[in-house]
């Protein structure tokens, strides 16, 4: 691509398998603490209940209503709630649990290091995530892929979130470029292609699923493999 320098990839469902590594250590407490029997649910369901959730506190995040404290502490006591459970010791317990275990997880999403390597051939790749700092970099050295990045920043380090146009103004002014040398690869239509959108930046939308529209998206892929043919 003309004039392209630097590759920008979000982190969580774009490189990093969120759902495999969550959904493991969701089984593993669901185990440990016998929830099946606690909550009187399967796990698929406990599973299903807690995405849901997660999904939308997260979206309350990136919009600004709700801060980081909430949003960790919400995701499992809301599961519990909803399951008509009122414990709030052992929910708040699992939550500190699911924290200090889910970051060091190392399953990608398929065709990552592939990707990977074949950018550090071309461009410069880096990071740029809503995720919390501490957080993120563990997930980046647990599933071996730091190495790539030669920047990484987090929301907690600009002090603002994706879309918010100061997010991704904050990468270009640490990586000194213009977001015309740039392009975003992420899986968020709101954060991650609206908000480069709006700067003027290329984006390839990461939709394996095909759920949502992607019009403001230069292009769509429902592979990671499939950016060798766009760049």
């Amino acid at each position: 691509m003309k004039g392209l320098k630097h590759v920008i990839f979000d982190l969580d469902h774009t490189l990093w398998d969120f759902e495999k590594n969550s959904n493991y250590v969701l089984k593993f407490l669901f185990d440990k603490y016998q929830l099946q029997n606690t909550l009187q649910t399967s796990f698929d369901q406990y599973q299903k209940r807690y995405h849901e959730i997660t999904n939308n506190l997260w979206h309350l995040y990136d919009t600004k209503r709700i801060g980081k404290e909430e949003l960790r502490n919400e995701r499992i006591p809301q599961v519990f709630a909803s399951f008509n459970h009122k414990d709030g010791g052992l929910a708040k317990k699992i939550e500190t649990e699911y924290l200090e275990i889910c970051p060091d997880q190392s399953h990608l999403i398929e065709g990552t290091i592939d990707i990977l390597q074949y950018i550090a051939k071309k461009y410069t790749a880096h990071i740029l995530t809503n995720g919390f700092k501490s957080i993120q970099h563990r997930k980046l050295k647990a599933s071996g892929v730091s190495q790539y990045f030669k920047t990484i920043v987090t929301s907690e380090c600009s002090g603002y979130s994706k879309p918010d146009e100061k997010a991704f103004k904050f990468l270009l002014e640490k990586i000194s470029a213009n977001a015309n040398e740039c392009i975003m690869v992420g899986d968020n239509n709101l954060s991650d292609i609206e908000g480069s959108h709006n700067i003027g930046m290329k984006s390839i939308y990461f939709n394996p699923k095909n759920q949502i529209d992607h019009t403001k998206a230069t292009y769509a892929i429902k592979n990671l493999l499939e950016i060798k043919k766009l760049i």
